[in-house]
């Protein structure tokens, strides 16, 4: 996944433990083996239509079927803001999704042919400022060298260059950043910033689930959809851990209500769906179940039991240790590596 959208989902713990609460917050709003699967005969399938291709309800319906010129054109809408708010962030997340191109490999292509186009411009800065390839002072300077208008996440990030002296500089980028406002690029400028400013910062997983990163989360969730996975992901897993628990019970739902989400946009992950179809399976559903029936056999072309089944599987943890042999010397083991 390119690094867009892993510094998306650090913000959440860059700007959500000023006020961290002690209790998490419950009532808030793979491989690559393949399977043989039984395609339902009441599901229907939209055909392409190359004039279609910046009608967004239709892209998104089959982005839903995993197509990827579908992807790929709804990376189009958003790169170039065709039918939805323009963010580069959401272009480089479908332009993966579609397989068809990566999304680094492309923006690099196009900085290198045309260093004012917008993908390559924000890929090029974030990736040579977090490979620290390039000074905060070059970056400021090749800000500055972009014509006019300048993107609003360009603004964020040489804003946030120019104070970096700032006595407190994680509370004036948290006071900076509009959970509600912001666009997904300028969460990413903001956080990609201070990343560059505080690389010792804490990832996502070294946070708590409190209630103000929830709601972090689900507000970016809204502005970088592939972030619903994230929030429904950790809702579940509260639920996993007190599964008898009336508290536990309502982030179950929602739970279900992000992963539905995140298929709406096409982008919801393996372990969502498999947790929705296998909770289809054990269980009866509740009432507002957000996932009607075509869309769960629309999951199941996707998702077999046998291949859920399979993904459920522990699996075998082996170490590897890696040496140098040096004819003069000792062997030096250079590496331990983990590997399933």
């Amino acid at each position: 996944m390119n690094r867009l959208y892993s510094l998306i989902i650090m913000a959440v713990a860059i700007f959500s433990t000023a006020h961290a609460q002690t209790q998490p917050a419950i009532t808030c709003e793979d491989t690559e083996e393949s399977v043989e699967v039984a395609v339902p005969d009441t599901l229907k399938f939209p055909r392409f239509n190359s004039e279609w291709l910046d009608s967004i309800p239709y892209l998104m319906e089959n982005v839903r079927n995993h197509e990827p010129w579908a992807y790929e054109a709804l990376a189009e809408c958003y790169r170039y803001g065709k039918g939805v708010d323009k963010c580069i962030a959401n272009a480089m997340i479908y332009y993966d999704e579609s397989k068809a191109r990566t999304a680094r490999v492309l923006a690099e292509k196009a900085y290198e042919s045309d260093p004012t186009d917008e993908l390559g411009f924000m890929n090029h800065l974030i990736e040579e400022l977090d490979k620290h390839l390039m000074t905060i002072d070059e970056a400021v300077s090749l800000i500055d060298q972009y014509p006019a208008p300048l993107p609003n996440w360009a603004v964020r990030m040489r804003l946030i260059f120019d104070n970096h002296d700032a006595d407190d500089i994680d509370g004036y980028v948290k006071a900076l950043v509009d959970w509600d406002n912001d666009s997904g690029d300028e969460l990413a400028a903001s956080v990609a910033a201070l990343r560059v400013l505080r690389p010792d910062k804490p990832t996502i997983a070294a946070v708590s689930p409190t209630s103000e990163a929830l709601r972090n989360l689900t507000l970016a969730a809204k502005k970088i959809p592939l972030l619903f996975n994230v929030t429904a992901d950790i809702y579940w897993s509260l639920y996993q851990d007190y599964p008898n628990d009336e508290q536990a019970k309502q982030a179950m739902k929602n739970a279900f209500e992000l992963y539905h989400k995140a298929y709406i946009h096409g982008l919801l992950q393996t372990r969502g769906a498999v947790e929705v179809l296998d909770y289809r399976d054990n269980n009866q559903l509740y009432e507002g179940f957000p996932f009607t029936k075509e869309e769960m056999d629309n999951l199941d072309r996707f998702y077999s039991k046998e291949y859920r089944d399979y993904f459920k599987t522990p699996r075998t943890i082996e170490e590897c240790v890696i040496e140098v042999v040096d004819y003069d010397s000792e062997p030096e083991v250079l590496e331990s590596a983990v590997y399933e």
